[in-house]
């Protein structure tokens, strides 16, 4: 059985630890082997890392033991349109940079990634039903 992640703390560390690992391979890809060869190995470490993240990720009372149907990304409704809108504004993010700068090119692929990963956010968040209050509450 693959490894489940639970705790929150955990969790955050994974995502911030992967984020700053593409980033920086990004920025050693690029200074090393420049252009298309150091953008297409961060966008593997950013597709890797979220699969990762997916698949064995766990929200608070969803079941460990068995995996995830292959279209849920979260574990639940919100978690999955908040993520996907953090996607967005990556693509607005990755879009205005690739106007300004002289390797416009570059970043392309990242916003694509970006515009990928955002609809496979938020297809999986309205595939979810909403969560309903507790009547305890």
């Amino acid at each position: 059985m693959a490894p489940r992640i639970t705790d929150a703390t955990t969790k955050a560390g994974i995502v911030i630890v992967g984020y700053i690992a593409v980033f920086m391979l990004g920025l050693t890809s690029a200074l090393l082997v420049g252009g298309v060869g150091g953008t297409i190995a961060s966008v593997a470490l950013a597709l890797a890392v979220v699969l990762f993240c997916a698949r064995t990720f766990r929200a608070p009372g969803e079941p460990i033991a068995p995996p995830r149907p292959w279209w849920k990304l979260t574990g639940g409704r919100t978690s999955g349109l908040v993520v996907g809108g953090l996607c967005v504004l990556q693509v607005v993010g990755q879009l205005a940079s690739a106007r300004v700068s002289d390797g416009a090119g570059w970043s392309l692929p990242a916003a694509l990634l970006s515009a990928v990963l955002a609809a496979a956010f938020v297809h999986s968040a309205l595939r979810q039903p909403a969560r309903r209050a507790s009547p305890d509450a």
